[in-house]
């Protein structure tokens, strides 16, 4: 058995919506509540054909009420669509035109409005700064690094995270929180839509996340990520570790 099924009972199961470099709102939906009971039902197995077909209708019915999301667990903004950094805001804090904006950005890279950007840009990101519980910016394009960054008290990591390459063959992304080390190990050498995130211990390792993009769907398809809290690693660095570490999500 895999690493995959050592994630018994995970205390989050999350939507990431189809995005691209470009896009400036992500939806993070909580599926938590459709999809744990298939995911227990169908022996933890994310990849086997009855909990994918549990998985199509919940996507299905949610693309049914765009604008009422009412799954909607976080936001994943950015305030100009060419540059970073990334902020998560938590629902609470996301106006009904924010929702309605994110179901309907195009995922294609057209109509851009430059001059607007760059006019709201300066308060637009004040605003999601202000709002934000975790950050992730580029730290270095050469070495494909991200850094998270949290607020002082957060309860989410008391220090900042840096995502960065670990071996090229095969294709690892690595971080450290609390001074462990976290691997994303992909499924095979062409499958990186297919990866677990890895707690290394002096005596081994076991499975604290893993995601897939859901090449399957039909149309936008995004990336579905199952969390286990109870591992050690938090949902909301596990959100922006996916994201920094495969950022081709949408299409």
């Amino acid at each position: 058995m895999g690493l995959d099924t050592l994630l018994q009972e995970p205390s989050h199961i999350l939507y990431i919506s189809p995005h691209h470099s470009f896009t400036k709102s992500i939806r993070v939906l909580n599926l938590t509540e459709q999809l744990l009971s298939a995911y227990l039902e169908y022996n933890r197995d994310i990849d086997c054909t009855g909990f994918r077909d549990r998985l199509k209708q919940v996507i299905k019915k949610i693309r049914e009420n765009e604008d009422k999301c009412e799954e909607l667990f976080y936001l994943i903004k950015k305030a100009k669509w060419n540059a970073g950094p990334y902020y998560l805001i938590p629902a609470k804090y996301v106006s009904q035109q924010e929702i309605t904006a994110s179901g309907t950005e195009r995922i294609d890279m057209g109509d851009k409005d430059d001059e607007n950007d760059t006019a709201t840009a300066p308060d637009e990101q004040l605003r999601l700064a202000k709002n934000a519980i975790a950050t992730l910016q580029v730290s270095s394009i050469w070495s494909y690094s991200f850094l998270m960054l949290f607020p002082d008290g957060s309860p989410h990591s008391s220090h900042s995270i840096e995502i960065k390459r670990g071996t090229l063959v095969p294709r690892t992304q690595v971080f450290v929180k609390d001074s462990i080390q976290y691997d994303w190990e992909m499924g095979s050498a062409r499958k990186d839509y297919r990866q677990t995130l890895v707690k290394k211990l002096p005596d081994g390792k076991t499975a604290a996340a893993l995601f897939r993009r859901l090449q399957y769907l039909k149309g936008p398809r995004g990336i579905l990520l199952v969390v286990d809290d109870k591992i050690g690693i938090d949902h909301v660095v596990a959100i922006l570790a996916t994201f920094g570490t495969f950022k081709s999500g949408g299409g």
